[in-house]
């Protein structure tokens, strides 16, 4: 049979089971593998480990044309915007159940140049079939229940593998937890400095710390307990998770960056006892990010049926919650990038250090992460979408914030601040500017 008779109809079949065809032009897929390559000071070569494959997107152009092209397309936007997953059935590639579309959906409407068409920009990702918990209330505890564990479970490791035989690997020990608190209050002053009953806790969490360190190196518990609180301070501290993920990913840096991030053997416990030190440290700021996301999914979770004009006439200072789709799929990638650069080091300096390649810290810590990332996938599905136009002519921003919101002068800051406008653009949007604006 010949590949144009194999060809089938494309449609979008959205959560609610309403089903639209729609034309199409060339079409591609993007389909990711999860590998990674992980090389050795000593060797030549790298170790190329290879999960099989990742997420596949479908990019398509969804096109309407005819006397009802307009109608047609509003009605595709609606099904596009449902939350939950969907079937697509692509021309080329075939039928995918629990596909999302997802990211920005750009819409053009070519009234003049293309005979009353209009062509949506499309990315058709298809998700995993498993399924996350049921009750957001419970994955909350579930997540809890998670970091609670990785911090019993951390201190006692780090209780554990400490080792002070000599006057010279105590002062060793102490140096290392000097610097690395230091560093701590360097990367997340800012983090707290808006907030002043947490700068004040957090300043006198330190002094505690820094004034008693040659008292609490001998009380290992008591020590992994203190800075474990202190690090997770901060995640209290800011309204927007940007932020706060942006300072911890600093300090997750920072951390990590002793001896050019790999520690090699050495006499007696000195080099041990920093490197444990190190991991702890690095580990209680990557559970930092998951305390300070959770925190921020369950806010979301809590103004989800918020209307459409609250969302866009609240002060974003005023609601410490994930703001649009986008902010939440950040969040997601960052946080799996960070557990990815933590794992590598630890891996890597547990190899050259010669210790066991895991402990219950690091099995908790993992369930914490993986919790995280399937709530923030579960809340983004009632999340607000954000949708990009092409202006055909130009606009005034008061006429177009009526046209795209129904109001006006609680939305044009809100308008401003979304599109990055300039002064000019204030005065009149140009034929060709990219909008954005959210459902």
């Amino acid at each position: 049979m010949n590949w144009e008779l194999r060809k089938q109809p494309a449609a979008w079949t959205s959560p609610s089971g309403a089903r639209t065809e729609f034309k199409y032009e060339n079409v591609s897929a993007n389909i990711n593998k999860r590998d990674e390559i992980i090389e050795f000071p000593d060797y030549a070569g790298a170790l190329v480990k290879n999960f099989g494959l990742g997420a596949s997107s479908y990019p398509l152009l969804c096109i309407f044309w005819g006397a009802d092209h307009d109608r047609e397309a509003d009605a595709f936007l609606v099904l596009l915007a449902e939350p939950g997953s969907g079937i697509l059935e692509h021309p080329f590639y075939g039928r995918f159940e629990n596909a999302v579309p997802f990211g920005a959906i750009a819409r053009r409407d070519d009234l003049k140049t293309a005979a009353n068409q209009t062509i949506f920009e499309v990315n058709f990702v298809i998700s995993a079939a498993f399924q996350f918990p049921g009750s957001l209330i419970s994955a909350v505890d579930a997540i809890e229940f998670d970091i609670l564990s990785f911090e019993e479970a951390q201190i006692a490791a780090f209780a554990e593998n400490l080792k002070i035989s000599s006057a010279r690997e105590k002062i060793s020990l102490v140096d290392s937890v000097i610097a690395k608190l230091k560093s701590v209050k360097k990367i997340m002053d800012a983090a707290i400095a808006t907030v002043a009953e947490i700068e004040s806790e957090f300043n006198a969490a330190f002094s505690l710390i820094e004034n008693n360190i040659n008292t609490l190196v001998g009380q290992p518990l008591t020590l992994a307990r203190k800075i474990i609180d202190l690090i997770k301070l901060p995640s209290r501290a800011a309204s927007r998770i940007s932020a706060t993920l942006s300072a911890y990913g600093n300090l997750l840096t920072a951390t990590i960056s002793d001896a050019q991030g790999l520690f090699v053997p050495g006499i007696g416990n000195s080099v041990n006892n920093q490197f444990f030190n190190s991991e702890l440290f690095a580990r209680a700021t990557f559970s930092a990010m998951l305390e300070s996301s959770k925190e921020v999914a369950d806010a979301t979770r809590d103004i989800s049926g918020q209307s459409l004009k609250d969302f866009i006439t609240t002060e974003p200072e005023e609601i410490p919650a994930f703001t649009t789709k986008n902010e939440i799929v950040f969040t997601i990638n960052f946080l799996d990038e960070q557990f990815a650069i933590l794992n590598s080091w630890d891996e890597n300096n547990r190899e050259s250090l010669d210790l066991l390649d895991s402990d219950a810290s690091s099995f908790n810590l993992n369930n914490a992460a993986a919790a995280v990332a399937g709530f923030l996938v579960r809340i983004s599905f009632s999340a607000r979408q954000e949708r990009i136009i092409v202006l055909g002519s130009p606009h005034s921003i008061i006429e177009l914030c009526g046209e795209l919101y129904g109001i006006i002068d609680n939305a044009l800051d809100f308008f401003d601040m979304t599109n990055d406008l300039t002064g000019d653009e204030i005065i009149e949007l140009p034929r060709g500017r990219r909008i954005k604006y959210y459902v």
